[in-house]
């Protein structure tokens, strides 16, 4: 059972609004998290997913030693033509909130979108030229922080050069890595169900392809699921040819006994929610403080990583348990219902 604050059905026919806002526990101060626009097949899916994906950040907040709680906006793709108006709709809400809820973009949401919405508020994350950039960069950043640490702790490497990495999704995230790992000299295997993705990203990466279904079995220090949740089950982690695992993508794991089988095979699997807080601790400095970049902080994700690492064997314990339940006891579960 999960213990959580509040879910707000948000609706407004008239502008295409349909959703959720879920908060997590704010505990620890405001609920933060992205604005996720997907063609849910129901409101039932789009609660739950909310649902998974708030709690999820409140762990990234706690985990990055940030003062603000866990939320996670989830609206139903509206018709094209009501698009603009139902970005201006969740902008009036979160306007209404009064910064207990500070918002950034998540899948389905390009930076245009983000614009559009501060149009009507001002907790949701400026990433204009003006503001902090694109925030992907910034996950993208905290992840090869927490890869780099990863690679020293398990394989005694010290650097990316010839390290193999199979990366899935070639999106905003995963572009920025593919970047930032090819300039530090490893060897990209890429796959993404997108051809206009991969095209793009031929333009400034150099990489193999790989069929979507095959990238879990590509022979690699390094898998960097930076597309969907729970790709990562009884079936794909069996054919896993990786030796570490550390990527962008929200909820890797598609459940707990996943992270042992892993642990099993002495496959390190860093915790999702530590290494891709980049945005997340870009964004909240940001809102808080008006600091425009934050990388002294992204990049102590490694530090982290790091320190994880090397107490969870000694605890008899996979990160991810020894991380969860160092957290835990930062929440305070009072005046939260059961989910």
């Amino acid at each position: 059972m999960n213990l959580f604050e509040r879910a707000i059905a948000l609706s407004d026919p008239a502008s295409g609004l349909q959703g959720f806002m879920v908060i997590h526990n704010t505990s620890r101060g405001p609920a933060t998290g992205g604005i996720r626009l997907y063609p849910y097949a129901s409101e039932h899916d789009a609660l739950a997913d909310g649902i998974r994906l708030a709690r999820a950040m409140t762990y990234k907040a706690a985990a990055a030693s940030l003062p603000v709680g866990g939320g996670k906006i989830v609206l139903i793709k509206p018709p094209e033509s009501k698009r603009h108006d139902t970005l201006l709709a969740i902008g009036r809400v979160l306007e209404g909130m009064g910064g207990r809820f500070l918002a950034g973009r998540d899948v389905g949401l390009p930076i245009e979108d983000g614009a559009v919405i501060r149009r009507e508020t001002s907790h949701m994350v400026d990433e204009s030229d003006e503001g902090v950039g694109d925030l992907n960069l910034a996950t993208a950043l905290g992840v090869v922080a927490a890869a780099r640490a990863a690679l020293a702790f398990h394989l005694n490497r010290s650097d990316f050069e010839g390290v193999r990495v199979a990366l899935q999704g070639a999106g905003g995230v995963g572009a920025w890595l593919a970047r930032k790992l090819s300039e530090e000299g490893a060897e990209l295997y890429v796959c993404d169900p997108s051809r206009d993705a991969l095209d793009e990203l031929a333009k400034s990466v150099s990489f193999q392809e790989v069929r979507v279904d095959d990238i879990y079995s590509v022979e690699c220090e390094l898998f960097a699921p930076c597309a969907i949740g729970g790709v990562l089950d009884e079936q794909t982690t069996a054919n896993l040819a990786a030796r570490i695992v550390v990527g962008s993508a929200n909820n890797v794991l598609a459940t707990a006994a996943v992270g042992d089988a892993l642990a099993a095979r002495n496959i390190v699997f860093v915790p999702d929610y530590l290494a891709n807080a980049g945005a997340l601790i870009q964004g909240v400095r940001f809102l808080l403080q008006g600091e425009k970049r934050s990388l002294d902080a992204i990049e102590a994700i490694g530090d982290r990583t790091e320190r994880l690492l090397m107490r969870a064997k000694p605890a008899g314990l996979t990160p991810i348990q020894l991380l969860e339940q160092e957290l835990a006891s930062q929440f305070d579960p009072r005046g939260h219902i059961p989910v």
